[in-house]
């Protein structure tokens, strides 16, 4: 809060941890308004972030990919354990876990089952999570990721193929299309579009918001932490005019 100031503080720890209580209510509004409120609700999008942050700090000339890929499942399990292993993530943390440890011990590995995986044992635990919304939504997401962006990613008509960032916020916005209506009884268009640019921007505030975290434990920490937050706080500001220009252009449908 020191660095960034209270209110920018608020929207940090909004999309690292899922705490909204030091977001206004005004600000709620305008991120639900314009379809970007689930990048405040921590799931695998959050999860991937810390993977790939991890992976990038570990080189491979020092680190062993076995060694690296333990980290990285260690850091996942810390991960889901400061978000109180909300479904999502829980589901995330799995799957990476599943595809990380079978890469380790050079054991064939797929997507899809790594997405089963997670699923069983999660319902194993509570199969009352069939009926959480968070659960439902997380799979939902991911099976997108795997069965649809696969279709968009080719040719596509006259247009040639679609960038992956493209590809990938299209697929994901059209798997949960009906899941989204059924549970909120609204959509907002402009939510498609805004997405693609608010999940680039809260990637860089998880990653950011984490470093300055980190770097508070290390003896010349400071001296990098104002780096941190100078990236987390033009993130934040970058999001929270997503937000703003979004909301209401057009009002949601429903």
């Amino acid at each position: 809060s020191r660095n960034i100031g209270k209110e920018k503080t608020g929207v940090a720890m909004a999309i690292i941890t899922g705490d909204t209580s030091g977001i206004s209510s005004s600000n709620k509004e305008a991120y639900r308004n314009t379809g970007i409120s689930h990048v405040m609700a921590v799931s695998g999008m959050h999860v991937g972030f810390v993977q790939w942050a991890v992976t990038k700090m570990l080189s491979r000339r020092y680190v062993h990919y076995s060694a690296r890929s333990a980290i990285s499942v260690l850091v996942l399990v810390m991960y889901a354990a400061i978000a109180d292993f909300s479904p999502s993530v829980t589901r995330a943390m799995l799957q990476s876990g599943y595809l990380l440890t079978a890469k380790a011990l050079k054991k064939p590995a797929s997507g899809q089952n790594a997405l089963f995986f997670a699923c069983i044992v999660q319902l194993m635990n509570n199969p009352y999570l069939l009926f959480n919304s968070g659960f439902v939504l997380s799979y939902g997401a991911a099976a997108s990721m795997l069965y649809l962006l696969p279709i968009l990613s080719c040719k596509v008509f006259a247009f040639g193929t679609l960038p992956r960032w493209l590809a990938s916020g299209l697929s994901v916005n059209i798997g949960l299309f009906p899941l989204l209506v059924t549970y909120f009884n609204s959509f907002s268009f402009i939510g498609i579009i805004a997405t693609l640019f608010a999940s680039k921007i809260a990637g860089a505030i998880c990653v950011s918001g984490l470093g300055i975290w980190l770097l508070g434990y290390l003896p010349l920490g400071a001296i990098f932490m104002k780096l941190s937050a100078a990236i987390t706080s033009v993130a934040v500001i970058g999001l929270n005019f997503i937000s703003e220009t979004g909301s209401g252009i057009p009002l949601p449908f429903g």
